[in-house]
């Protein structure tokens, strides 16, 4: 034991034996438990004498027990000469570690001394034994750590009050109750802290904030965010550049749209460290609410003098979300068993933090709007676009060897998933000691695990989308041409028609000469089980194709845009208002596609710019469309139906390829088998078929 400990352990005891009666059970204990202590002592062999006394104990030593140069002593005064005799003593490197904690967090010397006799109990068997006989003498913390530490009941409690920077920061767990909780424990986090051989506040603001994150992704990846993101950066560089205080940003969206690596990318853009707080407590485990509370004010203390820095604070629904704001199945009974942050507390931290901070979370409807206007910035991260997932897989592929990566890339640019997984993807395959063809395998199950559905496949025989085979009421080419030439774009497009006669593939043909991608938005992205929640995902629809400058369409837009008349619940007519007040507010182009055109409400229809209706192929494109899939000429034993779309083509392309036919004539039958499949021919009743 250090000798500086040592005397620490005397006025312990000294300060004990002041404070109880010399019968009180708890002298007792303190004899039968310190010999550790006594057999350091100057006067060991009092100490140890004095064991056998058991219960009879009296306030003052025994003369026989004591030396012929002192005569009538309290057991207190004892203890206070084992102190003097040990004279001065260099602080010991834990207590020196206490007060470089104390100068960065403006810690007064009875919290330092809490501090360090905390620490001490946990890592000293004979200062917990000092502390469980505090426990014996009183319930109340604040009068238990008044004997030990020799200080009125009044200061301790203002030491483990929840305000007190003690309490704050994070250092210990205070009772929330300080008359009638147990003794306080320091958090995890300061026992590791104090574990670590510091001497500089560099070294503190080492072990507390880890090393900097990294990113491994291009500002250029994230180009689909659009102004929200030039923003950010300007809005960051300034707080920087002017040390202004209250500075945060909150960046919200599904899991997997690549939030903490744009979080990443903004400090590298930047120029500036960002570190990640309250991940994990000290044992490595997952921190509470007030732990990760106190990670966000250890860091804002260590960053107020010392430099450029960002703070991340990720998965934050812990800490930003309202009591009461998440509930069970049905809504009975509340999910969350954390305690909830104090509001007040967390309006001051927003308001006047010394560092700027990115909180990172997955939704925001939890959090109170007294908070949320407290940001500086709230944006919804948005899935990258193709053009981004490409960029991304390109380098990702180049990085771990794969050579000729581009048709690779391209085709798992088609997989709408962050950059993150998709450098995990590439990763795994490569640990896994697979080929390129691994890699989108990889990329599959991890986007089908984030979003909680099968992500979709693209034939990878398709043909590509050819105007000659679009059979439309109107000139398709020149409006093509027409709407391609736009400087502004801003119009809507209904597309109706058959199924397979091209509807999807020409707005995506539209989207490629706009030079635009597609949001491509179906029922089942958009209806919701809950009253308000579909015209909530209508409206954040045309939100994120507006943000990041995307052509939205609406596929089988009959789902959520039927004719009101018909409506027989209130759902039904909010969902379709929602839909028609954002068709005429939305600055860019988007269109619908229906099969069903006369369930479609009327005043939907008065507001689309173009109405097109696709048809079945007549008989000079039904050869044309021959020609395109099967590089042959339609026989003339066989007559052209009349229902043909590009999708029956396309069906029987995958089948023939399947089967092995390659003969005109079978291929010219499978097609006209196709029509008779479809809705509107008779079948007759009973025994009795429709003939010819």
């Amino acid at each position: 034991m250090h000798k500086y400990e040592r005397k620490l352990m005397w006025t312990m005891v000294r300060n004990l034996l002041r404070h109880l009666p010399a019968r009180h059970p708890a002298v007792d204990d303190l004899f039968r438990q310190s010999d550790e202590l006594f057999v350091l002592g100057r006067y060991s062999d009092t100490w140890l004498k004095a064991r056998s006394m058991c219960d009879e104990h009296p306030e003052w030593v025994p003369d026989e027990l004591l030396p012929e140069t002192h005569k009538a002593l309290r057991w207190h005064d004892l203890a206070e000469l084992e102190c003097r005799a040990l004279g001065h003593i260099r602080p010991s490197a834990v207590r020196r570690r206490v007060d470089l904690i104390g100068r960065l967090f403006g810690i007064d010397a009875l919290g330092l001394t809490l501090l360090e006799l905390l620490y001490l109990k946990e890592v000293s068997s004979l200062a917990g034994d000092l502390f469980r006989l505090c426990e014996r003498v009183s319930t109340r913390p604040a009068l238990a750590l008044s004997v030990l530490t020799g200080h009125s009941v009044m200061a301790i409690e203002r030491r483990l009050a929840p305000t007190s920077p003690l309490v704050q920061y994070g250092l210990f767990d205070s009772p929330r109750f300080a008359r009638i909780d147990p003794l306080p424990d320091l958090s995890s986090a300061t026992t590791a802290l104090l574990s670590q051989p510091l001497r500089t506040s560099a070294d503190v603001r080492r072990a507390l904030l880890g090393r900097p994150m990294t990113s491994e992704l291009d500002w250029e990846d994230f180009r689909h965010l659009g102004d929200d993101a030039e923003f950010i950066v300007d809005l960051l560089a300034g707080s920087l550049r002017q040390g202004q205080r209250g500075v945060s940003v909150l960046l919200y969206g599904p899991p997997g749209t690549g939030k903490t690596e744009f979080a990443r990318t903004l400090a590298a853009r930047l120029n500036t460290d960002l570190y990640a707080l309250g991940e994990e407590d000290g044992h490595g485990g997952s921190p509470d609410t007030r732990e990760r509370l106190g990670s966000i004010q250890m860091a804002q203390s260590l960053l107020r003098d010392h430099g450029e820095a960002l703070l991340l604070i990720d998965e934050a629904e812990d800490v930003l979300d309202s009591p009461g704001a998440s509930f069970g199945l049905f809504g009975f009974g509340p999910v969350r068993r954390q305690p909830q942050t104090a509001r007040v507390f967390l309006h001051r931290l927003l308001e006047k933090a010394p560092a700027p901070m990115l909180w990172v979370c997955n939704h925001i409807g939890g959090i109170d709007s007294a908070v949320l206007r407290r940001f500086s910035y709230v944006m919804e991260v948005q899935p990258p676009s193709r053009r981004s997932r490409q960029r991304v897989w390109m380098r990702s592929l180049a990085q771990h060897g794969y050579r000729n990566c581009e048709p690779l890339a391209a085709r798992c640019a088609e997989l709408p998933v962050s950059p993150g997984i998709s450098a995990q993807a590439v990763r795994s395959a490569r640990l896994a000691g697979r080929g390129a063809e691994a890699v989108e395998q990889v990329a599959r199950r991890l986007g089908q695990g984030v979003s909680g559905k099968p992500l979709p496949r693209r034939d990878a025989h398709s043909t590509s989308f050819s105007l000659d085979l679009i059979c439309a009421d109107q000139d398709i080419a020149d409006l093509t041409e027409r709407l391609a030439r736009l400087r502004e774009p801003r119009f809507s497009i209904c597309v109706d028609g058959p199924p397979g006669t091209g509807k999807s593939a020409w707005v995506r043909h539209l989207a490629e000469r706009l030079d635009m991608e597609v949001r491509l938005e179906r029922a089942s992205d958009l209806l919701d089980m809950f009253v308000g929640g579909t015209e909530a995902n209508i409206a954040r629809a045309f939100a994120r194709a507006q943000a990041a400058g995307e052509l939205l369409v609406f596929d089988e837009a009959d789902s959520f845009l039927q004719d009101r008349r018909g409506a027989q619940r209130s759902w039904e007519v909010t969902a379709v208002n929602e839909m028609l007040t954002w068709m005429e507010s939305h600055p860019l182009p988007f269109a619908c596609t229906t099969n069903l055109l006369d369930a479609v409400d009327p005043a939907a229809m008065r507001r689309f710019t173009f109405k097109l209706r696709f048809e079945y192929l007549d008989e000079a494109r039904v050869q044309a469309a021959f020609r395109c899939f099967f590089d042959a000429d339609w026989p003339g034993s066989v007559p052209p139906p009349d229902r043909l779309a590009p999708g029956d083509f396309a069906v029987v392309q995958k089948r023939a390829r399947i089967e092995g036919i390659d003969d005109r004539v079978r291929l010219a039958e499978m097609l006209a088998d196709e029509c008779r499949h479809k809705p509107g021919r008779s079948r007759g009743m009973g025994f009795l078929q429709p003939t010819g």
